[in-house]
């Protein structure tokens, strides 16, 4: 399934945004393989939800509510919203939930529907992201009022774990206020709600003021957004999994060449105290070195690490990912880990 339908609602959906949301009737809870813990690395102690399932995390207010649902044609969505927003609003929220209220909504398999109407632009890669991994640039779209504010934003993950099939993330942000317009195409007047085609060229526009509180706790829980490969995956912050720590680089941040890496990684991802890290750009690897253990390898602790990747031959901008491979042997694919951290090529 498609995450979202290329066409435009009527804006008599979209004036309906205002007041009512259209989603399906709410399905039965995703019964298993999802848990709430509340890790010591969070620094307000946020909660934190865990899907193993579908192998992320997502750290939440602990005034905000997770809840799980299968809905329409059996499709699995995780609501993040205020509960003090339970009572006013229809579940699960989807990409056409009232205006006035704050969300994340969690598609692993999609949902074929179709987006917001008004003003969009691509959700660019480095400080434009509110997400701390690689996006898919053609797919993802951030929402704006016409005063320029960011109220929405459609993520498409670039590399999802293997079990998401077309997911996506929508995040919106409260708008006080709100209001739409339609403009005429032909005449540039206001037009009547029930006239307004958008199809044919007539422009929706969206007006109010985005709640700043809001604003704050949808941007930092986007932040803390992680995805982990498998259940065995370490429970710690976006640079540790898997049995590997990266101490440097940090994600997202901006990279200088030659780049240095280093870190911790248990005995088991070296063989003759080695491994492999590349820096991958849409998928190819522009830059790759060999890491190399600083003492003994032999051992089922963690061992630091150092490696030095050169610049890539071609100039490149944006983000990038650095995927770390262990040493394999054996070539059998249920021994090979790797590790992936998003970082922000130079300028």
């Amino acid at each position: 399934m498609k995450y979202y339908i290329i066409s435009l609602l009527s804006f008599l959906l979209i004036t309906g945004c205002s007041s009512n949301n259209d989603a399906p009737e709410p399905g039965q809870e995703i019964p298993e393989g999802n848990e709430t813990i509340a890790p010591d690395e969070i620094e307000n102690k946020w909660p934190e939800y865990k899907s193993t399932m579908y192998h992320f995390r997502l750290p939440h207010p602990q005034q905000w509510s997770v809840m799980e649902f299968n809905f329409g044609e059996n499709i699995p969505v995780i609501n993040v919203f205020p509960e003090t927003d339970r009572n006013m609003v229809q579940l699960p929220l989807t990409v056409h939930a009232i205006a006035g209220v704050s969300y994340i909504g969690i598609y692993p398999e999609g949902y074929g529907t179709e987006l917001p109407m008004g003003r969009d632009r691509p959700l660019q890669a480095g400080s434009d992201s509110p997400v701390n991994f690689s996006i898919n640039d053609n797919e993802s779209k951030v929402f704006l009022l016409e005063n320029d504010a960011p109220w929405g934003y459609f993520i498409v993950p670039e590399n999802p774990p293997a079990n998401w099939k077309n997911g996506f993330i929508f995040a919106q942000i409260a708008v006080n206020d709100f209001r739409t317009e339609c403009i005429d195409k032909e005449t540039g007047k206001l037009l009547d709600s029930r006239d307004c085609d958008p199809m044919l060229g007539d422009t929706v526009k969206r007006y109010g003021a985005v709640d700043e509180q809001m604003k704050e706790e949808v941007i930092k829980m986007l932040q803390n957004i992680a995805f982990s490969e498998s259940d065995n995956d370490s429970a710690g912050d976006a640079t540790g999994g898997a049995g590997i720590h990266v101490e440097s680089p940090r994600p997202q941040s901006v990279i200088s060449f030659p780049l240095q890496v280093k870190g911790e990684a248990r005995g088991s991802w070296y063989f003759e105290a080695e491994f492999q890290v590349a820096l991958k750009k849409n998928n190819e690897t522009i830059s790759e070195a060999t890491v190399k253990a600083q003492d003994k390898w032999m051992t089922t602790d963690f061992v630091p690490f150092k490696a030095t990747l050169p610049a890539p031959d071609q100039s490149l901008k944006g983000q990038a990912n650095l995927v770390f491979s262990n040493s394999n042997p054996s070539g059998k694919p249920q021994n090979q880990k790797k590790h992936t951290i998003t970082v922000v090529l130079p300028e």
